[in-house]
């Protein structure tokens, strides 16, 4: 699939496993998105989360402004 998360409509409880990686940082609603992941995550069901770690040295490269909203 290819597009806006909430777009497609997954039905509720959907998957055992939902993964984001790298994204919410490029997100201008990240909390909506957060919220749609876990809808569509089965109850008991994992959310797996990363993002770059720009707080550290060896992470900065990973910042662009321009691409980063948070």
């Amino acid at each position: 699939y290819v597009g806006a998360l909430d777009a497609i409509a997954f039905p509720t409880e959907h998957f055992d496993t939902v993964t984001c990686h790298d994204v919410l940082e490029h997100m201008p609603d990240p909390v909506a998105m957060l919220k749609e992941m876990a809808r569509v995550t089965k109850h008991r069901g994992r959310l797996l989360l990363d993002f770059p770690r720009f707080h550290v040295p060896e992470g900065r490269h990973h910042w662009k402004l321009i691409q980063h909203l948070w």
